[in-house]
């Protein structure tokens, strides 16, 4: 996930990764920066809720 606001950002950002995108098809998506960090809140907080759960499973 990549944000950025304005379209030359993108264009150094799409230089930076070009070696990875194209040799390992790594996918990514241009949103804005409070957009990706929103999407970034996501998994971050899956895995603090499997891990309390898992936690207090084996608290017991």
């Amino acid at each position: 996930m990549l944000g950025a606001d304005h379209e030359a950002d993108f264009q150094i950002i799409q230089r930076i990764y070009s070696h990875f995108v194209n040799h390992v098809r790594i996918r990514y998506i241009e949103t804005t920066p409070e957009t990706a960090e929103a999407i970034k809140y996501v998994p971050n907080t899956l895995l603090f809720t499997y891990s309390s759960f898992w936690n207090g499973v084996g608290a017991r």
